[in-house]
């Protein structure tokens, strides 16, 4: 296997670096989930719901694909550094990571608490396993900050995917090492959705569970994994990016006709996230190279993409003290 061929992509959070597809896509995402949360008339017209629900389902896993895409090549650039090759590279790339997300998580899970104790007198009992992402670690999620489930998906991607990949690739930097490591986060994962066990719905008892959906970002880390490796195979996915759009389609047909989410049937494990997150995975190529003209859209969709994270975190807050002031 040769070296690597090519600079991984760069998507840093400022600066002329950013990329306007990949923008657009974050901000296509929360936009997505602001509809899922807000769209209005779910009680007069039944299929309201099904279209909610299937703007949630999309917006969250175009966030994991993307996120799997850019952490993905900034640990081929540490690995080509060799900052992986020790225990301060791991956790100087947690830190980083860290930095970026705690800080706004940790603010609205504080106000999220003062509203449960101080509004709806909960009890205080089971916070703390939102401190450490484990509110759904092998369990669905409770009630409480329930958007955070998401969160605890990637952050313990974060801390899983690094290890595997130093404790496969610290003694060899060649990239079919780094595509061991992938695989192994792709199909344990997936073999254990396939597996798992559903007390209610499948949406709450797999899909909201992190053992079951490490593999989630995966799909974007292979196309990072593939920009690098193959130049060749990169550029043919570019040109087949309207069979990504095709492939989301069909699955938004079949969210919307059988509405799987409230099932605890097989067939929905595994196959529609995956297929989910490769037909987003086949947009990233064309992504990468979509650029606009236009100055004002680049600001909007750059400001949304940049704000999506906060948006992300505090929009069911928002959305609850609304209901409550404006109801009582």
């Amino acid at each position: 296997m040769s070296k690597l061929t090519s600079n991984p992509p760069n998507h840093e959070q400022n600066g002329s670096s950013r990329l306007f597809g990949l923008d657009l896509l974050r901000a296509v995402a929360i936009l997505l989930v602001l509809l899922a949360h807000t769209l209005p008339g779910g009680t007069t017209f039944p299929i309201i719901k099904p279209i909610a629900a299937t703007f949630g389902y999309f917006g969250v896993e175009l966030f994991f694909v993307l996120s799997g895409f850019l952490i993905g090549g900034i640990l081929i650039r540490m690995m080509q550094r060799g900052e992986l090759r020790t225990v301060s590279g791991v956790v100087e790339f947690w830190k980083r990571r860290w930095y970026r997300t705690l800080p706004n998580y940790v603010l609205f899970l504080v106000f999220n608490v003062i509203w449960a104790v101080w509004i709806e007198r909960a009890s205080l009992t089971s916070f703390w396993h939102y401190l450490i992402f484990t509110q759904n670690l092998a369990w669905p999620c409770p009630v409480f900050f329930q958007e955070s489930w998401s969160l605890a998906v990637e952050e313990w991607f974060y801390l899983i995917f690094p290890i595997i990949v130093v404790a496969v690739t610290g003694w060899n930097r060649r990239p079919h090492f780094f595509g061991v490591a992938l695989m192994i986060m792709l199909l344990v994962p997936l073999g254990l959705r396939c597996l798992g066990w559903v007390e209610d719905s499948w949406d709450e008892s797999i899909r909201k569970v992190v053992i079951y959906r490490l593999d989630s970002m995966m799909l974007g880390v292979a196309a990072a994994y593939l920009a690098v490796t193959n130049e060749g195979w990169w550029k043919k996915i570019e040109r087949i990016w309207p069979f990504g759009i095709l492939m989301l389609l069909g699955v938004a047909a079949y969210l919307l006709r059988f509405q799987p989410l409230s099932t605890s049937e097989w067939i929905h494990r595994a196959p529609l996230t995956f297929l989910t997150s490769l037909g987003v995975a086949l947009l990233i190529p064309a992504l990468v190279k979509l650029k606009t003209a236009h100055v004002t859209t680049v600001r909007v969709v750059r400001n949304i993409s940049l704000w999506s994270y906060s948006l992300y975190l505090c929009h069911t807050p928002v959305i609850r003290g609304l209901r409550y002031f404006c109801t009582e």
